[in-house]
């Protein structure tokens, strides 16, 4: 027989063993219909989709569904046109096997489990829900692309109108449960979930399926938040967009290959991994709605997250976040997107590996504490800065490609125990920070002058590392910083730096480099420093060496040093030292010296004029001796090939080498 809905199937008492075609829900076509049989015997629990019992009748005999996987909830009654408060119906299908009732004891409620799909079909105005949608272990809850929806002129899956009286719920969570009173169990309130020790008091949800749901608030309501996994190892969300509410997803003690692959449009977070979500994977892009002001609520919910030893600004628990992946180890994302939050990434006592990620428009792209994070692409734009690390930050990035974004500034990388591992690429040179270069050190380039609107002409930046052309330091004095200093220890430390490998300093353009302040040393060193015909002014500062070698090439060199102690430009202090001019031209002021040989000290020194020119008065000095002749130094002088002394110099007896004889090994002077 064929008759026209349910109602009319349930007031439809069989003449015998037949069947009847039912051709809808509530009226022909509207997908709730289907073939159903006559079980004389059964005296089955009707559900309300697949067994139904005959209007005002307790006797034995239902009418059954004949169908296949998987479960509909138009079946069930959901009328899928965003008026209709279809909550009832959607859990009627879930729960069709009784699966959402808690059983006596945490062990037996997490030992239940459904083992079956929800179908949700994409309708044209979606589903509309006043409150949130259960979902038992190893169940799974689908919908479908398109199907007419349309939401922010983008075609939607399968909506849900997450429509609720009140904001202090999730529209979709699992049914777990948390132990109350002795041998009571109640569902966890919306803004609690499982903490370090206490998964053993909330009842195990597992493999819970949601898959191409989209979740809308609508404009005149707010909802504390999306999707809740509670003690659900091996959940799966993936191609779902939740949009308006507080929070998108929030995982909890979901270990062990839980998946996550969303779109989200929120108000404090996109995704939250809180706690023992362990080998999770987390995917997808998350945007922030802008000018919207989060919950209380959801702002309590991350209290004691970013505690005070974390050495990061107070606050952060008022900041909005793309993605937190908070004591969660083995986690990993293949590509995350976050847009226009205060964070992008905090990984926060946590290890993480992320392929590629990107930010853009966000305050801080990344922000870490006591994480172990990989970023193979750290991609981006426009944000205030890729990267703020607290105490015990380990951390690796393959690629950093983020235009218009500082990488780090030196206060927003704690001071203790971290270690971060960034291309050359990266411009900021943090060495006290323990901020490592993966680049050749042997060479640091130099250039004052550039025009600051012009990218492929940029002026040096003495906070850049100074280690390839494209990102020079503005200071020869920082260059040298970075020849006579080096590289931290794992703790924190501001003294006793060991050398670079940096054996060169290139002076990219032709400006007056000023050296001014405290001495440069240079121990066991070897190093070369060439301009095109640049300047060096040695003012109050000068360049010792011990065990040393310096080579000037192509250079303007000019001592105009203050006062009457501080007379040379190079001083030769201990050991074997050696000092080479090629191609240079040498300015010496009366009275003062181009070498000095240092008092207290005692060293050789091999020094080499080629092709260059020095220029001074009679009272000018190419090499000066110590005070009083003491402690004795000793000298080899070779005035090389098409070098000149001007006349004041040249008409000297001792050509500027004022040295006793003793201490003169050999000398072309």
């Amino acid at each position: 027989m064929t008759v026209t809905n349910i109602a009319a199937l349930t007031a439809t008492a069989p003449s015998g063993n037949e069947t009847a075609i039912v051709l809808g829900y509530y009226e022909a076509g509207d997908g709730g219909g289907g073939t159903f049989y006559w079980d004389a015997l059964s005296a089955e629990d009707p559900d309300l989709g697949t067994i139904f019992q005959l209007n005002a009748s307790s006797a034995p005999g239902r009418w059954k569904r004949l169908y296949a996987p998987p479960l509909n909830v138009k079946w069930f009654g959901a009328k899928g046109d965003g008026i209709a408060d279809d909550t009832a119906a959607i859990h009627a299908a879930i729960n069709y096997s009784g699966a959402l009732a808690p059983q006596s004891t945490i062990f037996a409620t997490s030992s239940q489990g459904a083992g079956y799909t929800v179908l949700l079909p994409a309708t044209k105005d979606g589903y509309r829900i006043t409150a949130p949608i259960r979902l038992p272990g190893y169940c799974a809850l689908v919908g479908e692309a398109g199907g007419g929806f349309r939401f922010l002129e983008v075609e939607q899956r399968s909506a849900l109108i997450a429509d609720f009286p009140s904001a202090y719920h999730w529209a979709i969570e699992t049914n777990t449960y948390m132990a109350s009173n002795p041998g009571l169990l109640v569902p966890v309130p919306y803004g609690s979930f499982p903490g370090t020790g206490q998964i053993d008091t909330f009842s195990a949800c597992c493999d819970v399926q949601i898959r191409d749901i989209s979740i809308i608030v609508p404009g005149d309501k707010r909802l504390f938040g999306g999707i809740r996994i509670l003690n659900g190892g091996g959940a799966k969300i993936k191609n779902c967009f939740i949009y308006g509410t507080d929070i998108g997803v929030l995982l909890s003690a979901s270990w062990g290959s839980t998946e996550v692959d969303v779109q989200t449009i929120t108000i404090k977070a996109g995704i939250i991994a809180m706690n023992s979500n362990n080998n999770c994977t987390v995917n997808g892009y998350c945007d922030r709605i802008q000018n919207a002001t989060p919950l209380p609520e959801t702002t309590a919910l991350l209290q004691g997250v970013f505690d005070p030893s974390a050495d990061l600004p107070a606050g952060y628990d008022a900041k909005t976040f793309g993605f937190i992946n908070n004591y969660s180890n083995g986690s990993a994302s293949t590509s995350l997107i976050t847009e226009h939050w205060d964070v992008g990434v905090a990984v926060c006592n946590a290890t993480y590996a992320c392929s590629s990620f990107y930010a853009e428009a966000c305050g801080e792209a990344i922000v870490t504490f006591a994480a172990k994070a990989t970023f193979d692409l750290a991609a981006g734009y426009g944000n205030g800065k890729t990267l703020r690390a607290g105490t015990r930050s380990e951390l690796f990035f393959g690629t950093v490609d983020q235009g218009n974004t500082v990488f780090a500034m030196h206060d927003s990388i704690s001071q203790y125990q971290c270690h971060i591992s960034v291309p050359g690429t990266v411009s900021a040179y943090f060495p006290d920070r323990n901020l490592v270069h993966r680049i050749a050190k042997n060479t640091v380039f130099v250039k004052a002058s550039g025009n600051i609107n012009d990218p492929a002409n940029l002026p040096g930046n003495d906070d850049n590392h100074g280690f390839l052309e494209i990102y020079p330091v503005k200071t020869l004095a920082a260059a040298l910083k970075r020849v006579t200093t080096g590289q931290l220890g794992y703790v924190y430390s501001t003294s006793n730096w060991p050398q670079t490998e940096a054996v060169s300093i290139v002076i990219l353009d032709t400006e007056n480099y000023v050296l001014d302040g405290e001495a440069i040393y240079l121990r066991n060193k070897k190093l070369s420093i060439t301009g095109n015909q640049a300047t060096i002014t040695f003012g109050e500062r000068w360049m010792e060496l011990k065990d040393a070698s310096l080579v000037f090439n192509n250079l303007k060199i000019i001592n105009s040093a203050p006062g009457s102690w501080n007379n040379g430009c190079i001083w030769s202090t201990t050991g074997t030292n050696s000092v080479s001019f090629e191609a240079c031209s040498v300015t010496l002021d009366p009275g003062k010296a181009l070498i000095c040989l240092s008092d207290p000290g005692g060293s050789i020194l091999d020094m080499s004029v080629y092709n260059t020119d020095i220029s001074g008065d009679a009272s000018s000095l190419v090499v000066q001796t110590t005070y009083a002749n003491i402690k004795p130094h000793f000298l080899t002088y070779m005035f090389g090939y098409q070098s000149t002394l001007s006349s004041g110099l040249a008409t000297r007896g001792d050509k500027g080498i004022n040295l006793p004889a003793a201490w003169i090994i050999k000398s072309n002077a």
